[in-house]
This record gives C-alpha cells, sequence and structure tokens, in this order.
C-alpha cells in the first residue's frame, strides 16, 4: 500500500510541474519573443519480479514477465523555438527575426545575453536599449536629429536626418546562433544565457547563417 502511495504522488509531483509549466506559457501570450515550453518525463526505475522467456517447465518459457513500476519523474522543461507571427507596429526600432538568431544584449554585469524580443528604445546618449535600459550588442547610437531609422535585411542600420536626403549608414546589428537553442537558460526579461549545452554563440550578420 506504501508503495502505492508512493508511486501516485510521483504522478502528482510531475502533473503538477505540467500545470505549471502550462500556466506560464499562458501568462506569457502576450510577451514579446516569448517561447512556449514544454516538459518531458520518465518513467521511474522498475521492480522485476520475473523477467520474460524464464523457464516454466523443462519446456516451456513464459512469455510475459512480472515489471511493477515505481512511477514517473519529470526531467526537462524544453523552449520551442518556431517562428512567431509578426506583426508591424509603425516603430522604427520595433525589430523581428526571420528564422533562428538572437539579439545580443549587453548586461549591467558584462555578460552577453540573448533575446528574441526586438523592441528597442533609444536612451539619453542615444543608443539602442531594450525596455529595461540594457545595450544591444554591438552598440547602435542613433543621432539626435534623426527622423527615420531603416533596417536592411542584413542588418544594416541607416538613419535619415533632418535636412538632409541621403542615408548615413551607422552599423550593423549581429545576431548570434546556437547548435542547441533548447539548451539556453531563461533568466527572465526575455533573455536567455548560454550554456556549455547550447554551445557557444555563433555571431554573424541577418542572413549569413
Amino acid at each position: 500500500m506504501m508503495r502505492a502511495l508512493y508511486t501516485a504522488a510521483t504522478g502528482m509531483q510531475a502533473q503538477q510541474r505540467n500545470i505549471d509549466t502550462t500556466a506560464n506559457n499562458l501568462a506569457n501570450v502576450n510577451t514579446t519573443g516569448f517561447k512556449k515550453s514544454t516538459i518531458q518525463f520518465q518513467d521511474l526505475l522498475y521492480y522485476n519480479e520475473r523477467n520474460a522467456g524464464v523457464p516454466s517447465s523443462i519446456s516451456t518459457q513464459v512469455p510475459v514477465g512480472i515489471h511493477v513500476g515505481h512511477g514517473v519523474k519529470f526531467v526537462s522543461t524544453d523552449k520551442v523555438h518556431t517562428q512567431g507571427n509578426m506583426e508591424n507596429t509603425g516603430n522604427d526600432l520595433d525589430l523581428s527575426i526571420d528564422g533562428m538568431g538572437f539579439f545580443q544584449i549587453l548586461q549591467p554585469n558584462g555578460i552577453i545575453a540573448y533575446s528574441r524580443d526586438g523592441h528597442f528604445n533609444v536612451d539619453g546618449l542615444g543608443r539602442l536599449v531594450t525596455n529595461d535600459g540594457m545595450l544591444m550588442d554591438p552598440e547602435i547610437n542613433i543621432p539626435s536629429d534623426t527622423r527615420k531609422v531603416q533596417v536592411g535585411l542584413d542588418g544594416t542600420v541607416t538613419v535619415f536626418l533632418r535636412d538632409e536626403n541621403l542615408p548615413e549608414a551607422l552599423g550593423s546589428i549581429q545576431l548570434a546562433r546556437f547548435q542547441n537553442p533548447s539548451g539556453l537558460t531563461p533568466i527572465g526579461k526575455n533573455l536567455y544565457l548560454s550554456t556549455p549545452a547550447s554551445g557557444n554563440a555563433i555571431v554573424d550578420s541577418p542572413g549569413s547563417g
């Protein structure tokens, strides 16, 4: 009886994780760049009371064994890095990534994080920053007399200044790709950190990967 209660309890714990994961997916349905998670389960070790194929008499053997399971465990929550829907906001600084890749974000501690959230603003120094004021890396500086910003498919950032008809190139947005994006660690604020499982970032211009 106690073993049965333990086995049932493992199922309750696993399903609680499943509910928590689903709730987080629903809570972030309108979060820019959010990727839903799926949870993976494995059955626990078995008590093998009798293996299939053991002799049942001199000339016969049992066709099916007796294996008593001990429940279930959750083993991972995997981010589903599929392409989301793109929306035209009319804001020159709202960017989207078509395909794989992440924006590089410089955290205050100097560590580069990665994000699919392409909503950027300009800080008091004209630098492209996230909603939390963290810098895009490499740094892009928008002149104060800019009237229009354009970002090409190759990541090149050009601006049109007041009283100027010709565009001025400012630099290029670089994207990071990973061999295993599911190995990235989410840290909140729409950011991820690389891990040995994700591999090192492969940085290049959009469309070159």
